[in-house]
Formats: C-alpha cells, sequence, structure tokens
C-alpha cells in the first residue's frame, strides 16, 4: 500500500476533491435516515473492498469522505480505486442515500 502510487493513477479522476494526499466527497442526502443509509451502503463497499475511509456524518443529512492511505498519510493506489467504485456505486443508484 502507499507509496504515493494513487497520485499517479489520477489519470482516471474519481469524483470528489483531490488534495495532496487526500480524496475527499462530501453527499448530501435528503434526510438523516438516508445518510445512516448511505454510510451503511459505503461499509459494505469497505468490507468488499477491504479499505476503510474516513466517515462523518455531519448536520443531519451530509456524508463526509476522506479517502488516504492511514499507513503513510498519501494517497494510494487503493484510495482511487476505492473513490472509482464509490462513484459506479453512486452512479449505478445504489449509495443515492434514498
Amino acid at each position: 500500500r502507499g507509496g504515493g502510487g494513487g497520485r499517479r493513477m489520477l489519470g482516471v479522476r474519481p469524483r470528489g476533491v483531490g488534495g495532496r494526499s487526500r480524496l475527499y466527497r462530501v453527499l448530501g442526502c435528503p434526510h438523516c435516515l438516508a445518510a445512516v443509509a448511505f454510510v451503511q451502503e459505503v461499509a459494505e463497499l469497505c468490507g468488499r473492498r477491504a479499505h476503510h475511509p474516513n466517515i462523518c456524518v455531519q448536520g443531519w443529512c451530509f456524508v463526509h469522505l476522506a479517502l488516504y492511505s492511514h499507513a503513510d498519510g498519501a494517497l494510494s493506489q487503493f484510495d482511487v480505486e476505492f473513490a472509482l467504485a464509490l462513484d459506479e456505486m453512486i452512479g449505478s443508484g445504489a449509495g443515492s442515500g434514498s
């Protein structure tokens, strides 16, 4: 893991905001229960991909995600692949929080 390999992979760009060492994504859900349901779907994706972003529900409907390699504090290939899988999950209608 780690080693900054994710920065080189950003030619395929996931949605969200990229920093030097992290990818951030904020998603608004229609209500609190939808936000919690979305977090559950993200948790299931985490289990399938064996990679875990920082997850925070803020306010009553916003889910904040931060992806980075906890081992070395930088983006890794795993972060980019997780972000692309998250984009796919949301784009397929799953993870819509509704």
